[in-house]
Formats: C-alpha cells, structure tokens, sequence
C-alpha cells in the first residue's frame, strides 16, 4: 500500500494505487547558443510533476480493514498548501511535495477514486556569511612644515609625513 504523508501534522494516509505518471520537464531557451557555453544557463530543470490515480474504498478486505473515504477526503482537505512526502510501492519515496490539484468520484464499489497532481518543492538552503565589522581609524593630522610665501598670496604647506606639496590660498 502506498502512503502520502503531511510534513508538519505527521498525518498520513494510505492509498492503493492505481497508477503513478512521472512527467520530468525543462524548460530550453528559444535563443540561438554559441558553441561551447555552459548548458546550465540555456537548460532549466523543472520540478517533478507526478501524477497519482488511487482508490481508496469503504469495504476493505478480510483482516484488513481499509481507512474510510470519509477519512481520505478529511485528509485531502488537510493536505492543501502543505509539504507532502509520497511513497509509492514499487517507485520509490519522494520527498518534499505540494497538492496542486486533486479530483475524486464515486466508483461502484463504495470508494471513491482519487487523481492527485503533485508537485516537488525545491527547499534551497540558506547560507549566511558573516561579514567582519569595519575598522575605522580616526583621520590623523599629518605635521605640515610652512615653507613661505611661494608667490604672490600662496603659501605652500608641505606634508611631512608624505612628503607631498600642498597649496593653502
């Protein structure tokens, strides 16, 4: 029996499916691409659609007694914008996932047949760095040494500790 479980309730709900439809996609530019550049900026790889056809029943079978549509439809209701984690027998697990769409129609047999379109949320992890703190120093006063007049009305200061002229008015 496969399952699907709600992240953050820890709720899950088991499901006999009927058919599960992987549609993996990327998005490809339309521009033309020079020969020898990186495929990553021309190819983007699109979260994993998966699509599930399942069957959830009031009847179960001898000695195991099936969860009720009642059941299935309350958790249905729950699942909505919420993180997902899928294990289908025979597939595999596959973590971290949103309801986009989700249909179910009565069937003969008392159950109820349910088409979830699923989505893979891609979580990126957050790095920090820690920048270290400015260090400023307050602005020193260079000695100056007054050359004299150098011209009419112009001093010229010179900067000892640079050894650059400087011209006061």
């Amino acid at each position: 029996m496969s399952t699907i479980t709600i992240q953050d309730l820890n709720l899950e709900q088991p499901f006999t499916v009927l058919r599960a439809d992987f549609a993996p996609s990327a998005l490809v530019t339309e521009h033309p691409v020079e020969q020898g550049v990186e495929s990553t900026d021309q190819i983007k790889v699109r979260p994993l659609r998966i699509l599930v056809e399942a069957i959830v029943s009031d009847t179960g079978t001898p000695g195991r007694p099936q969860p009720g549509v009642a059941q299935a439809v309350r958790w249905l209701t729950l699942a909505q914008g919420r993180f997902l984690d899928i294990v289908i027998d025979n597939e595999g697990e596959f973590r971290t996932y949103a309801l986009e769409a989700a249909q179910h129609a009565r069937t003969v047999i008392r159950g109820r047949v349910f088409r979830l379109r699923l989505k893979q949320v891609r979580i990126a992890t957050a790095l920090t760095s820690q920048i270290p703190e400015a260090r400023t120093t307050a602005p020193t006063m260079a000695a100056e040494e007054d050359v004299g007049q150098q011209g009419p009305g112009r001093t010229i200061l010179r900067n000892l500790a640079i050894g650059a002229g400087l011209q006061n008015p």
